[in-house]
């Protein structure tokens, strides 16, 4: 059940802002104000002007595209090194890291936030250090590294005390405290937060006063400490109507709420919560007007009064929809099993029970693609990088070959050269001598002799270095055909992963809900066997997910089948052996052609399977406006054999579905009747084992078409 928390602040605080154009104008005018004053700040002020530059910046960023941030970071390139002394040179690259934490580059701002640390150490400048570490610790923080954060907000912290700096120190404070507190260590968050109120509460900016109010009131609410909760968020209430701050007042109006809800006062509830909802909805956040509705809902649940929870829970369910808020639809859902458990209506709770789980694993398949995809991001950097560092050692064997070359060429002429000058003074000295000439020339002869012999090593550098190029690219041929071949074993382990995790959770969880209904129905014995009954029929669910599963492991585990000459009559007289009872009962017409090609190699039992999925489904989805005629057909294209079946059924629309989606687990496209939707599923893997590929053409109300291609 969600909970009302600062996580939800600055998704709220956004959209409250967010086309409000007087907001707008006044923000550009503000930054470009604090930019102008920088051509007139002095070294004791110009920390205050670019604190409040970075002020300014945080606030409009919500309002601004990334492109006006980049522009206005070339403004403040230019007006930073305008500026004779050097504190500016270093807070500059600190605000070049804000505004690309601003527009999620973290590379680049951790690169400037560095960059800044370095210039504030070699100036010998303390406390412009302390705003420069406490900057790369907020960069950190965006990814997630609590540790490093934390590392770089104690050192900033340990800075602005020793150098007096109260202010800076108070907010640095405030940053750890909501860091422990993100972290689930509120004991530490609650005394941080608390030192940053007693050491520069009134002296922060408002927004982070409020938030640091808020914070404190939940962590009290956390703890049970509800009177105190009360406190610190009506102080923050109060300060947000001082403010006009209508973000702020919408998130205190739900924290106060949902305390007094917890204190069981759900009068007062009640009317912080409409309260909340009248200002979502002029605002049009409609998250958060589904989120409250939702906790309306279990207040009525809890007075018992029924049907005003299940208005209010219908309206929600309406809203969540249509603004596509399927986080909140969770809530929605589980509000409405509390409701009909509570009032004894099990069948229904059972029903929203179900909703509740596809939802949530619908969500979670979603989060699971997208690790999966930053997965492969990652993975495609780090072979781009690999492919990079193998040219660079390619380069540097033919750069070496090549000096190789070049120093044997410069030696052999260095030698010809001493040889010939030695030659001539030889021959002037001893022009008269024979011994002297003859020495010459067995001289000359070994320097031929020589030449030669280099000239046959650099043919041999070249054929080595041809021999090493052709071996490199063999190699690396290579270890593509195994990466491809590990990144498929992998996609099929994380496909089994997902199917355990999310398809065995399911009936799982649903046979503890029951249990827990079934718990509390004990009083009402009339209960009891539609409860087992229930219970029976996620047992059977689970069960039938793990035979699924087994089904899967077997026909993987059988790969590397042999593959053998199969005649297409054999295995269809075998299929429509095997469906004689469904085509009997439905009058179907089944026709074949397989003149065009009679035999494929294929694995005989896979390829038995595909046509029995194909055929059975043509007849589960057939037309009830006629009788249905399947036509199986052979054709060779190009290198491929391709198997087509083609029924003039109840087709799909697939302009409005990704036709991938087709071959996933358990996915359906019609609910008129039973099915498991795992045949397509089937049939892909087999066709994928086989090196082949499936296409698939459909038309609603004419038919589909499934062309499965083989090699040849």
């Amino acid at each position: 059940m969600k909970i009302y928390s600062d996580i939800r602040v600055f998704y709220l605080i956004a959209f409250f802002f967010v086309g409000v154009v007087d907001s707008l104008v006044a923000q550009h005018q503000a930054i470009d104000s604090t930019i102008s004053e920088l051509a007139h700040t002095t070294p004791a002020t110009y920390r205050v002007t670019y604190q409040k530059l970075e002020n300014n910046l945080r606030l409009a960023a919500d309002q601004l595209s990334d492109n006006e941030l980049l522009s206005m970071l070339g403004k403040i390139r230019n007006a930073s090194k305008h500026l004779s002394f050097k504190g500016p040179l270093a807070a500059g690259y600190r605000i070049e890291a804000v505004i690309y934490e601003l527009i999620n580059h973290v590379p680049k701002a951790l690169d400037a936030a560095v960059q800044a640390c370095q210039l504030a150490r070699s100036y010998h400048l303390p406390v412009e250090l302390a705003d420069d570490l406490a900057q790369t610790g907020n960069v950190y923080n965006s990814l997630d590294q609590a540790d490093s954060s934390l590392k770089y907000y104690l050192n900033a912290l340990n800075l602005y005390i020793s150098n007096k700096q109260k202010l800076a120190e108070g907010r640095i404070l405030y940053r750890i405290g909501n860091l422990f507190y993100h972290t689930k260590q509120e004991k530490l968050s609650l005394s941080y937060l608390q030192k940053a109120l007693e050491t520069s509460g009134d002296s922060l900016d408002s927004r982070s006063h409020i938030s640091l109010l808020n914070t404190i009131g939940l962590i009290y609410r956390n703890q049970k400490q509800y009177t105190k909760a009360i406190n610190y968020n009506k102080q923050s209430l109060h300060l947000a109507e001082e403010v006009e701050d209508s973000a702020w007042i919408g998130i205190n109006y739900g924290n106060i709420g949902h305390i007094y809800e917890l204190q069981h006062k759900y009068t007062a509830a009640l009317k912080y919560y409409q309260a909340n909802l009248e200002l979502s909805r002029k605002f049009m956040i409609w998250g958060d007007v589904v989120t409250t509705m939702s906790r309306v809902s279990q207040i009525y649940t809890k007075e018992q009064k029924y049907a005003q929870a299940k208005q209010v829970l219908a309206n929600a369910r309406l809203l969540a929809m249509r603004e596509k808020e399927y986080d909140d639809l969770v809530e929605v859902y589980q509000s409405y099993v509390d409701c009909y458990q509570h009032a004894n209506q099990f069948d229904s709770a059972f029903y929203y029970q179900q909703l509740y789980y596809q939802v949530k694993d619908s969500l979670g398949r979603q989060s699971f693609n997208t690790e999966v995809e930053h997965i492969r991001v990652s993975f495609e950097f780090d072979k781009k990088q690999g492919e990079i560092e193998l040219l660079k050692k390619n380069n540097a064997v033919i750069t070496a070959s090549e000096q190789k070359k070049e120093s044997w060429l410069l030696a052999s002429s260095f030698l010809l050269v001493c040889t010939t000058l030695f030659a001539g003074l030889l021959y002037r000295s001893n022009h008269q001598k024979n011994k002297a000439n003859q020495l010459l020339i067995t001289q000359q002869r070994e320097l031929f002799e020589k030449n030669e012999e280099i000239n046959r090593q650099n043919e041999e550098i070249l054929d080595l270095n041809n021999h090493l190029e052709e071996s490199v690219a063999e190699r690396t041929e290579e270890l593509q055909i195994a990466h491809d071949n590990l990144v498929k074993q992998n996609q099929n382990l994380e496909q089994f992963t997902y199917i355990i995790s999310h398809n065995l959770r399911a009936p799982i969880a649903q046979i503890m809900g029951l249990v827990g209904i079934f718990s509390e129905s004990q009083q009402n014995s009339s209960a009891t066997p539609q409860m087992l009954e229930y219970l029976n029929r996620s047992a059977s669910n689970l069960d039938m997910i793990v035979n699924d599963l087994n089904d899967i492991l077997l026909m993987r585990n059988q790969a590397d089948a042999v593959r053998e000459p199969v005649h297409m009559d054999e295995v269809a007289q075998t299929v429509l052996e095997s469906l004689k009872g469904p085509i009997a009962n439905t009058q179907a017409q089944v026709l074949t052609d397989f003149s065009a090609v009679q035999v494929i190699t294929a694995i005989r039992s896979y390829l038995t399977s595909i046509l029995y999925n194909l055929l059975s489904n043509a007849i589960k989805y057939r037309s009830p406006d006629r009788s249905l005629v399947i036509t199986i057909q052979t054709t060779q294209v190009d290198k491929y054999i391709c198997l087509s079946v083609q029924d003039n059924g109840l087709g799909m629309d697939l302009t409005k579905n990704d036709p991938k989606k087709l071959f996933k687990l358990y996915h359906r496209m019609h609910f008129h009747t039973e099915g498991k939707g795992m045949g397509l599923f089937i049939v892909k893997e087999q066709v994928d084992v086989m090196n082949g590929k499936i296409e698939v053409e459909s038309e609603p109300n004419k038919g589909t078409t499934f062309r499965i291609y083989l090699p040849s």
